[in-house]
């Protein structure tokens, strides 16, 4: 094995920890909590925005895509079909096309429709009480429930990648 091919192994187990443990934590503590919490949530997210938060998790799930994509690649000799036939790259291939998906879900769902909140927040800060305010208020939750669904899916097909990674060595 080739230390290219090990330190490219390393990081992807590393880097796809980081993004499921990332979400797993945002999606099923951070922001319950921050709901709970009212408007002093907008206290912690300003925190989390100002950290970069919805940009980092989406540049490491890429990161961990593209070191996947390859790794399958070697795994397969080049997307051999009768390789990628194989129980275990039938595995891997499933784990990967997975956590495609779940990239997808994450961006579309998640994170646009948590930017999209923000945003109108903003925009209702400076806005008078009155039947306008509370449409605007209106749509923004909707946007959170928006995100919450496509976080919770994307958590659980994360979880499911997980699982199909750590047996596709093992299979067949």
């Amino acid at each position: 094995m080739t230390v290219v091919y090990l330190t490219a192994r390393a990081l992807h187990v590393l880097l796809g920890a980081l993004w499921v443990g990332s979400v797993f934590v945002v999606v099923y503590f951070v922001s319950p909590s921050m709901a709970e919490a009212g408007p002093d949530a907008a206290k912690v997210m300003a925190g989390l925005m100002k950290r970069r938060l919805l940009n980092v998790i989406p540049i490491i799930a890429l990161a961990t895509i593209v070191l996947g994509l390859w790794l399958y690649w070697r795994f397969t000799g080049g997307f051999d079909p009768a390789l990628s036939g194989s129980p275990g790259g039938m595995v891997f291939g499933a784990g990967g096309l997975i956590a495609i998906i779940a990239i997808h879900i994450g961006l579309l769902g998640m994170r646009r429709n948590t930017l999209r909140a923000i945003a109108r927040s903003k925009a209702i800060a400076g806005m008078p009480d009155g039947a306008e305010k509370s449409q605007a208020m209106a749509a923004v939750q909707e946007l959170r429930n928006r995100a919450a669904t496509a976080g919770r899916i994307t958590a659980v097909l994360l979880m499911v990648t997980v699982v199909l990674m750590a047996l596709g060595h093992y299979v067949g």
